[in-house]
């Protein structure tokens, strides 16, 4: 179903299924779709801002470049979700499954990543530059010239995670002390 030209802001949709629903570049700012099952949901470019999306469940969908800046993804379990260059600073994804996530080159600025489980998630290229990080699982991630300064990553687990020469770590962190693999 092709719902990509609506413009609902505001939009209070708790526990709907839209999935294998287009909303590609759609508008969605300030909704609440907490509890929503959004599987196989098309979000490619939609205007997210300020959307609660508490306990979600999103399998498989597309947000690349959404807009999700001040999104609350609290508790939301994000299984291969494509959000490479999406906007997601100062978002909220406290204790968040993120199963294999793509967030390559996405602006994660100021995001709260609190307790998220990232394991293998693609961060490659990403900013998350004075973002939360306290007990968040990044096992196995690839941040492959990733800006991680100005983060306390010092109860973030980053055991067998890849960086290279332009991942940008706080100053006088060693990746090697916490069981980093370098990749160049």
């Amino acid at each position: 179903m092709d719902l990509s030209y609506l413009k609902l802001p505001r939009l209070y949709l708790q526990g709907v299924n839209l999935s294998n629903v287009n909303l590609s570049g759609a508008d969605l700012s300030v909704s609440r779709l907490e509890w929503a099952s959004l599987m196989y949901a098309h979000l490619k470019g939609s205007n997210l801002k300020h959307a609660k999306l508490k306990r979600t469940f999103l399998t498989k969908g597309n947000l690349e470049g959404a807009d999700l800046k001040f999104a609350n993804l609290e508790e939301a379990y994000l299984e291969y979700v494509n959000l490479n260059g999406a906007n997601i600073r100062y978002a909220k994804f406290k204790k968040a499954k993120m199963f294999q996530v793509c967030l390559e080159e996405a602006d994660l600025r100021g995001a709260n990543l609190t307790g998220a489980d990232l394991k293998r998630a693609n961060l490659r290229g990403a900013d998350l530059m004075e973002g939360y990080l306290q007990g968040t699982d990044m096992s196995g991630a690839h941040l492959e010239e990733t800006n991680l300064s100005n983060i306390i990553l010092e109860e973030t687990n980053l055991v067998n995670a890849f960086y290279n020469s332009k991942t940008r770590f706080p100053h006088g962190f060693n990746p090697d002390e916490h069981g980093m693999q370098k990749t160049d």
